[in-house]
C-alpha cells in the first residue's frame, strides 16, 4: 500500500466524518438564511421600491427569490438524502457558496453605500457551519474578497470617498485573514483528534488480532481438556 493511498483514504474518513458533523448545524442555519430572505422583502419595499428605486426592488427580490432561496432549498434538501450528501458535498458545496457570494456582491452594489456586512456573515457561515474543508472554503472566500474589495474601490459611487473604499476593503480583508485563522486552526486540531482516535482502533484492533493468535496458539499446543479447565 503506497504512501499516497493511505493519505487519500485518511481525507477521505476525515471528510466524511465531518460532514456528519455538521449535517445538522448546516440544514439549521441554511434554513435559518432561507426564512431571513423572506422576512427582508418588506425591508426592500421600503428601502428601494418606496425610494423610486424600482428596478433595484426588482433586481433584489430576483437575487432572493431566483438565487439564494434556490441555493437554499437546495443545500437543504442535498443535506436531508445522507448516502448522496456523503459522496458529494465536498464538490458541492464549495459551488453554491461560490454562487451566493456573488450574489451577495451584487446586491451590496444596489446600495446607494456598499457595506461588507452580509459578506462577513457569509464568511462565518462558511467558515463555521458547513462542512467545507478549510482550503475550499478559502479559495471561495479569497476570491469573493478580492472581487468585492477591487469592484468597491474601482467603481464610482459619488457618496463614497476613496479613502472610504479603502477602508471598507481593508476592513472585510482583516475579518477575512481573521476568520480564516481560527478556521485553520480549528480544522488542524480536528485533523490531529481524527489521526488519534484512528490510531486508538488500529491499537485496539491489532491488540484483539494478537489475543486471537495467541488463544489459537494455545489450543494447538494444549490438550482439549486442559483448554476447558
Amino acid at each position: 500500500v503506497s504512501l499516497r493511498s493511505v493519505v487519500d483514504l485518511q481525507e477521505r474518513n476525515f471528510s466524511a466524518k465531518n460532514a456528519l458533523r455538521y449535517r445538522r448545524m448546516l440544514r439549521i442555519s441554511t434554513i435559518l438564511f432561507i426564512v431571513s430572505q423572506v422576512l427582508f422583502v418588506p425591508y426592500d419595499y421600503l428601502n428601494f421600491y418606496l425610494k423610486g428605486r424600482h428596478t433595484s426592488f426588482w433586481t433584489v427580490l430576483g437575487l432572493r427569490f431566483g438565487l439564494y432561496l434556490p441555493i437554499g432549498c437546495a443545500i437543504v434538501a442535498f443535506a436531508a438524502n445522507r448516502r448522496r450528501y456523503l459522496k458529494h458535498h465536498a464538490a458541492l458545496l464549495p459551488v453554491a457558496g461560490l454562487l451566493l457570494g456573488i450574489g451577495i456582491i451584487v446586491f451590496t452594489f444596489l446600495e446607494s453605500s456598499p457595506g461588507f456586512g452580509t459578506l462577513a456573515m457569509f464568511i462565518v457561515y462558511t467558515c463555521s457551519f458547513t462542512p467545507v474543508v478549510f482550503r475550499s472554503a478559502l479559495l471561495v472566500n479569497l476570491a469573493i474578497v478580492v472581487v468585492y474589495s477591487l469592484s468597491v474601490i474601482f467603481k464610482k459611487q459619488d457618496d463614497l470617498r476613496l479613502v472610504d473604499r479603502f477602508e471598507n476593503a481593508g476592513t472585510l480583508a482583516m475579518f477575512f485573514l481573521a476568520i480564516t485563522y481560527i478556521a485553520y486552526r480549528r480544522e488542524r486540531v480536528m485533523r490531529a483528534n481524527h489521526i488519534n482516535e484512528q490510531q486508538l482502533i488500529a491499537q485496539h484492533l491489532e491488540s484483539v488480532d494478537s489475543q486471537q493468535k495467541n488463544d489459537e496458539l494455545l489450543r494447538a499446543m494444549l490438550p482439549p481438556v486442559v483448554i476447558d479447565k
